[in-house]
């Protein structure tokens, strides 16, 4: 088997294992027998497991970025933001994003190692979210907060994925919708 095809393998079998078994669940194991090769190959493509539990988090979240960098160029507000974003959250949740998400930031809060690395793969989305607030907020009373709204959203990004593993029917920007157009209509 050619190596980027083993490698493939190995990262959509990592992804498998962490959405429908969990991080605990997660072992060289239970990866390799997804992807039907031999548990040396995780180390030798990839180092160890966490490394490859990262790359099947890279692979989604490169994925997932992509498509929320178009939603958040194509609005000029922060409801059609959030009007944009809501399907594409809805598609996380269902699609396993979410879960592969908060099984990696649960892991890592007692791995250092681990959360050094999670902590860097949330930066394309801060940058994301910094770009985003600026644009959306230049000219409004909230322009000189819009380096904290990022971070908010951020936040908000992870409580939301959090919540959605918890109760997904709780996990949903409908509401925020509304409270940014109410804002968005007091700032004039």
């Amino acid at each position: 088997m050619p190596t980027e095809e083993t490698r493939r393998r190995l990262v959509e079998a990592a992804r498998t294992v962490l959405v429908e078994d969990g991080f605990a669940a997660a072992s060289t194991r239970a990866i390799a027998s997804r992807a039907a090769v031999n548990q040396a190959l995780i180390f030798y493509h990839f180092g160890g497991v966490e490394p490859l539990l990262l790359a099947a988090l890279d692979a989604s979240s490169e994925a997932r970025l992509a498509a929320y960098r178009e939603a958040v160029e194509s609005v000029d507000s922060v409801p059609a933001l959030l009007e944009a974003i809501a399907p594409l959250f809805a598609e996380d949740v269902a699609g396993g994003h979410v879960t592969l998400v908060t099984e990696l930031v649960g892991a890592s809060l007692s791995r250092p190692e681990l959360r050094k690395e999670v902590a860097a793969r949330l930066e394309p989305w801060r940058e994301l979210a910094e770009g985003a607030a600026r644009r959306l907020l230049a000219g409004t009373p909230f322009e000189p907060a819009a380096d904290d709204v990022a971070s908010a959203a951020v936040a908000l990004g992870l409580g939301l994925n959090l919540l959605a593993r918890l109760d997904p029917e709780a996990a949903r920007l409908t509401g925020l919708t509304e409270l940014a157009r109410a804002l968005a209509d007091a700032a004039g």
